[in-house]
């Protein structure tokens, strides 16, 4: 996301300039097929650790991690009152719920040092650029 920026979003402090760069982390979703390999190899217990996650409740529903792929899809990044600074990462708490800025789900989030190094954005976007032929 932060070298999608620099190639295509203008300035990350410029929103006027350039496409919109947004990143977002759904949540965990146990459900989504995810955990297709280990539930062939032990449905019992992988079915048994998703039950446990939402129980415990750090799993999210599938219409949760909808909800906040729908949230960053049609956001307006002008509408926002703080605004949304382009190529920002949109998480929630661990036992959030939220889908919208309004009830948790924003992008006050910091990510981890691995995603905030240049050197290896670059690195992955040439590679990723030279496997899928562009």
């Amino acid at each position: 996301m932060r070298e999608a920026v620099k190639r295509w979003g203008g300035n990350r402090n410029d929103d006027d300039n350039g496409l919109k760069i947004l990143s977002f982390n759904p949540g965990f979703i146990p459900s989504s097929g995810l955990f297709r390999a280990p539930r062939e190899d032990n449905w019992f217990g992988a079915t048994v650790f998703t039950l446990i996650a939402g129980f415990i409740g750090f799993a999210v529903p599938i219409e949760i991690g909808g909800g906040r792929l729908a949230y960053m899809a049609t956001v307006n990044t002008k509408s926002i009152t703080d605004g949304i600074k382009n190529g920002s990462y949109f998480s929630a708490g661990v036992k959030s719920k939220g889908t919208t800025i309004e009830d948790g789900f924003d992008d006050q989030t910091t990510t981890s040092v691995e995603a905030s190094n240049e050197d290896i954005a670059c690195q992955l976007w040439d590679i990723s650029a030279k496997i899928v032929g562009v």
